[in-house]
């Protein structure tokens, strides 16, 4: 494959990961503004903090931009990625911006729906999860008891290299 093709293949890779990140900012910006603290909330703020962590990892430079380097020696900034020159310049600064205002309101949103979401409301969540007596009958109890004793069995076993 020549590399022309390989930086095409690329760009489009990356300009798809970058919409859907949009898709996933701008679901989390909605979600906090209309109090929809809900799971894909969360799991967009596990999406955003990976990106984040990968970031960090690469010294803030997307992987995608290191792999393009190889395939092309242009200097702008929409090189790897099929934007306009300024908004891949200011792509990071604007999301972040973003997300900190995702944050500011879902905080506030917490705060503000602390009376909503009370202690008897969180203990009707875990019994769905747990039914009565999941922890405390007999049954488990010995269960839990067992695998403890099987797993200090197991640590207590010497393996001899006489092979």
């Amino acid at each position: 494959m020549e590399n022309n093709t390989k930086l095409i293949l690329l760009k489009l890779l990356h300009t798809f990961i970058w919409i859907f990140f949009n898709g996933v900012i701008f679901y989390m910006l909605w979600a906090a503004i209309s109090n929809r603290l809900d799971t894909c909330l969360w799991v967009g703020y596990g999406l955003v903090a990976l990106e984040g962590g990968i970031l960090l990892l690469f010294k803030n430079v997307c992987p995608l931009t290191l792999i393009a380097r190889n395939y092309s020696s242009s200097m702008k900034d929409n090189f790897d990625i099929y934007l306009p020159n300024w908004l891949a310049r200011h792509t990071k600064a604007i999301y972040t911006s973003i997300m900190l205002l995702v944050v500011a309101i879902t905080i506030y949103q917490l705060i503000r729906n602390q009376g909503h979401y009370s202690f008897s409301s969180w203990l009707h969540w875990l019994s769905l999860w747990f039914p009565r007596g999941s922890f405390s009958n007999t049954t488990s109890r010995n269960r839990l008891r067992n695998f403890y004793r099987y797993q200090r069995s197991i640590s207590q076993l010497h393996f001899s290299s006489a092979d």
